[in-house]
C-alpha cells in the first residue's frame, strides 16, 4: 500500500467498510474508495473530509501525511466515545463535500425525518449505500440509499415464486407420473381385451439345436460367470425342440389390468393385493428399501404383486384359469415356433422391455418410449402370430404349475433383456412370490 507511514503499524488503521489495512490519516477508505459514514467518522478515530484535505491528499500523490494538530490520545478517546442511539445530524453546508466524499448530500427534511423515526446511524438510509455512478471529482463513487417502497412490491414478487414452486413440486410427487414421453398411444391401447381362438393342432416346442448353441455363445459372451450360461440352468426345459399337439383354446388379448383385478376384488372374489409383500424389481435389481411407485398400480397397467393362486383365483372369476405352460407358448409363436413373438430378429421398440446401450448402461425409457409399465396393447406391429398383445416384455405372465410349491413366470418383462425375452424363456418363482414385474393373463377351454 502507498503511504509515507505504511510501514509504521501505530499510525495504521482498519477501514470500517471493507477491513483492510490503511493509514489512520487517510482521508477515506484506500482500499476499497468507500467513505466511511458521516455520522461515525470520528467514532472510528478519523476525521471528516474537507477540500483542503483532499486537495492535499491528491496534490502529495496518494501519500499521506500525519495532522500533527491533532493528538493521538484525543482520537484514542473520541474512538471510545460510546455509541448512540440518536441520529447525529450531519453538517449540511453548500458545499459539495458530501459528493466529493462519495455520499449523497443531507436535505433538513430527509433529517427530520430519519430522527422522527428513530433510527440510528446504522440503520438510516447511510447505512445501506448502492452502486451508481462515478463521481467525477473524485475519483469515487456517489450512493443512492434504496427507496423503503421498492422493497416490498419485490418480497411480494418473491414470495409468489416461491409458493409457486412449492405448488408445482407437490404436485409433481402427488401425481408421481415417471412415464415417459412417448408416442402417442395406438387405437389398439383403447381396445377392451377379448378372447382369442387358438385352433387344435401341434406347435414347435423348444429351442431348434442351431438357436441354442447361439444362445450359449451370446450368454458367454455377456457374462464373466461361466456358471450363469451352464446350459441346465439356462435353458432348462427350452431343449430339445419337438412338435407338440394342443387341443383348441382360447386366451386374452391382453394382459388383466389393475382396474379389472379391482372390480374381482369388489365382488368378492379376490384378495386385496398387499403391496407392503411385494418385491419392488427394477432394471437395476431388486430394490429392498423401495415402495411399489404409484406408476405401477394406475388402474390402466397390466396388474402385478400378485401370487399365483391370486392370479388363479381372478381366472377362476373370469371363467377360465392361468395357461398351460404349452398353451402360452403356442399363442406366443405360432405354430412355427419364432424365437420371438414378432420374428425370430430382436426389435427395440416392439416391446417394453429394460433397455440398455451397447455397453449395458441402462436407458431404460429411451427406446420403447416407457420408464414403467405400459398400458397393454401399445405395440402392436410386436403382436404374436395370433395377434396377441405383450406376449414378450411389460409383465412377465403367470403359467400354471404342477408344484405347488415352486413355478415360473413367462415373456419377460419391463425389466428384462432381450435375452430373456425369447418365447421359450422362463423365470423361474414361488408360488407365493409377488413381484412388479409379474402379471398374467387368463386361457379359457
Amino acid at each position: 500500500m502507498q503511504g509515507t507511514f505504511a510501514n509504521d503499524e501505530s499510525l495504521m488503521s482498519t477501514c470500517p467498510e471493507c477491513h483492510a489495512d490503511q493509514p489512520k490519516e487517510a482521508p477515506f477508505c484506500t482500499n476499497c474508495g468507500y467513505r466511511i459514514r458521516r455520522g461515525e467518522t470520528m467514532k472510528e478515530g478519523m476525521e471528516a473530509v474537507n477540500q483542503h484535505m483532499l486537495a492535499e491528499y491528491l496534490q502529495n500523490g496518494g501519500r499521506v501525511k500525519p495532522a500533527p494538530s491533532k493528538p493521538r490520545d484525543s482520537r484514542r478517546q473520541s474512538s471510545a466515545k460510546p455509541r448512540t442511539t440518536e441520529l447525529e445530524a450531519p453538517a449540511i453546508t453548500d458545499e459539495p463535500s458530501t459528493v466529493v466524499e462519495g455520499l449523497r448530500s443531507v436535505r433538513p427534511e430527509r433529517s427530520n425525518e430519519w430522527a422522527r423515526s428513530g433510527l440510528d446511524e446504522d440503520t438510516g438510509p447511510e447505512a445501506d449505500l448502492s452502486l451508481e455512478l462515478p463521481a467525477e471529482r473524485s475519483g469515487l463513487h456517489i450512493y443512492h440509499p434504496p427507496k423503503a417502497s421498492r422493497s416490498r412490491p419485490v418480497l411480494w414478487v418473491a414470495l409468489w415464486f416461491g409458493f409457486t414452486a412449492m405448488g408445482i413440486l407437490l404436485a409433481y410427487f402427488a401425481l408421481d407420473n415417471r412415464e415417459a414421453a412417448g408416442p402417442v398411444a395406438p387405437t389398439s391401447v383403447h381396445e377392451a381385451s377379448v378372447k382369442v381362438n387358438i385352433a387344435q393342432g401341434p406347435y414347435r416346442r423348444g429351442l431348434s439345436e442351431e438357436v441354442r448353441s447361439f444362445l450359449l455363445q451370446s450368454c458367454h459372451r455377456l457374462h464373466e460367470d461361466p456358471d450363469e450360461c451352464e446350459q441346465d440352468r439356462l435353458l432348462k426345459g427350452e431343449y430339445p425342440q419337438q412338435s407338440v399337439e394342443v387341443a383348441a383354446f382360447e386366451i386374452d388379448s391382453k394382459e388383466v389390468t389393475q382396474a379389472q383385478y379391482r372390480a374381482c376384488v369388489s365382488a368378492g372374489k379376490c384378495a386385496a393385493l398387499d403391496t407392503k409383500k411385494c418385491a419392488v424389481w427394477t432394471p437395476q435389481g431388486l430394490q429392498i428399501s423401495l415402495r411399489v411407485p404409484k406408476a405401477l398400480q394406475e388402474a390402466q397397467v397390466p396388474v402385478s404383486c400378485l401370487s399365483r393362486e391370486e392370479a388363479s383365483a381372478y381366472c377362476a372369476y373370469a371363467g377360465g384359469a392361468l395357461p398351460t405352460d404349452d398353451q402360452w407358448e403356442k399363442a406366443a409363436r405360432g405354430a412355427e415356433g419364432v424365437l420371438f413373438p414378432w420374428g425370430d430378429s430382436w426389435a427395440s421398440d416392439l416391446a417394453n422391455w429394460g433397455e440398455t446401450d451397447i455397453i449395458r448402461t441402462s436407458v431404460v425409457g429411451k427406446l420403447d418410449g416407457f420408464e414403467w409399465l405400459a398400458p397393454p396393447g401399445h405395440y402392436p406391429d410386436g403382436n404374436s402370430p395370433y395377434g396377441l398383445f405383450d406376449m414378450a416384455g411389460n409383465v412377465a405372465e403367470w403359467v400354471q404349475g404342477d408344484d405347488p410349491l415352486n413355478g415360473h413366470a413367462r415373456g419377460g418383462s419391463w425389466i428384462s433383456n432381450p435375452f430373456e425375452l425369447r418365447t421359450t424363456a422362463r423365470l423361474r418363482l414361488r408360488s407365493s412370490d409377488r413381484r412388479t414385474d409379474v402379471g398374467f393373463r387368463c386361457a379359457y377351454d
